[in-house]
């Protein structure tokens, strides 16, 4: 298992968010992509809820 960093969650986050709306892409890929995407979702919130972490307002 590969363990992965704040940084990287949140970079693997960002590229899924964007990955996801691609034009062309099969339902079935997109469900997978996006069930990935809450995966990581909730552990980026696991850690920022753990260490104090502020979300950043864009």
């Amino acid at each position: 298992m590969i363990k992965l960093s704040y940084v990287d969650l949140q970079i693997l986050k960002h590229s899924l968010q964007l990955y996801t709306k691609r034009e062309n892409a099969i339902a079935k890929d997109v469900k997978r992509e996006e069930n990935l995407l809450n995966k990581i979702t909730e552990e980026v919130t696991k850690i920022q809820k753990d260490y104090q972490i502020s979300k950043k307002k864009i």
